[in-house]
């Protein structure tokens, strides 16, 4: 553990380092396209490997040290010590990963190297996703093989958000969407969605609350 630790540690000096742009390289530019091409290379090495090593698992009952009784996934995959619902879920994610987060990574860095307002947004709700997934994967499941590398796709995602948003003009973003920003369709979704959580009745989502009531790691 105390390994792990020190690469962590190490590797959060790496990728202050790479942002730290007075002190090496020319511009931020620079830095987020080698950020981002990092965070392509640990996603698709996560992914691949999680969905390769997994066997589908063997669920078993757990009895936690509080007495509450948490399916476990079981088998011999990354996901082994976590519960059903978050083992499922971030299978869920490794899919996503390689299907949708990877060729938008692709698209946005293409878009940011030739200085498009859509690349900067792109990348910025790419590196959002990658803090807001893998802290939940650090601090929430079981620890597993692929510990070390959430926890670099995390500090990419948290340090790369910093640069971008410290690069992004704020002031002129009002004028630049002024002619293209979808708004009647956003509008519309966030109309509906509102409605559809008012339809909606509580206890249609009785499956879920229970569901989530086994959100728990052998730690719990």
């Amino acid at each position: 553990m105390r390994k792990a630790t020190k690469i962590v540690i190490a590797w959060l000096g790496v990728v202050a380092g790479i942002t730290g742009l007075e002190h090496g390289y020319k511009d931020k530019r620079t830095a987020l396209t080698i950020l981002s091409i990092l965070a392509m290379i640990l996603l698709l090495a996560s992914s691949l490997t999680a969905i390769l090593l997994d066997d589908g698992g063997a669920p078993y009952l757990f009895t936690t040290p509080r007495g509450e009784q948490v399916e476990i996934y079981g088998g011999d995959g990354p996901y082994q010590f976590d519960n059903t619902y978050k083992a499922i879920a971030f299978r869920s994610f490794d899919w996503a990963n390689l299907a949708v987060v990877l060729p938008l990574f692709i698209a946005g860095l293409w878009l940011y190297r030739r200085s498009k307002l859509s690349g900067e947004l792109l990348l910025a709700a790419l590196f959002t996703y990658l803090a807001y997934i893998y802290l939940i994967g650090v601090i929430g499941n079981a620890f597993n093989a692929l510990f070390l590398v959430w926890t670099a796709l995390f500090s990419i995602g948290v340090f790369s958000l910093c640069l971008m948003l410290t690069q992004m003009d704020f002031a002129a973003l009002p004028a630049k969407l002024a002619g293209n920003f979808p708004r009647k369709a956003v509008a519309v979704y966030v109309l509906g969605l509102g409605l559809l959580l008012l339809v909606v009745q509580p206890t249609s989502f009785d499956g879920f609350y229970s569901a989530k009531k086994s959100i728990k790691t052998t730690l719990s």
